[in-house]
């Protein structure tokens, strides 16, 4: 289950932060600690819990492949919808 909150915390972040989710070209802007706090809290990590997940996917690449996966599935049905 953490994964899945940590996915999605990770596809808003770069949602927010500018990251393209296709071809465009797009400025990326600094979330400040307020907006990463907020990200936390919407998807229920707390900053402990996301620096343990953050050191489990350094230690395990195929774990962490697996949660970038569902990024990219988050972003795609995100920016479909807002199209």
């Amino acid at each position: 289950m953490d994964d899945i909150r940590f996915a999605g915390f990770y596809s808003d972040y770069l949602l927010q932060s500018g990251i393209p989710a296709g071809d465009d070209v797009i400025v990326s802007a600094l979330l400040d600690a307020a907006q990463l706090d907020t990200l936390l809290v919407r998807h229920t990590l707390s900053r402990e819990r996301f620096t343990f997940k953050t050191q489990t996917y350094s230690r395990n690449p195929d774990l962490w492949r697996l949660v970038l996966l569902q990024v990219r599935e988050n972003i795609r049905k995100k920016t479909v919808s807002a199209q």
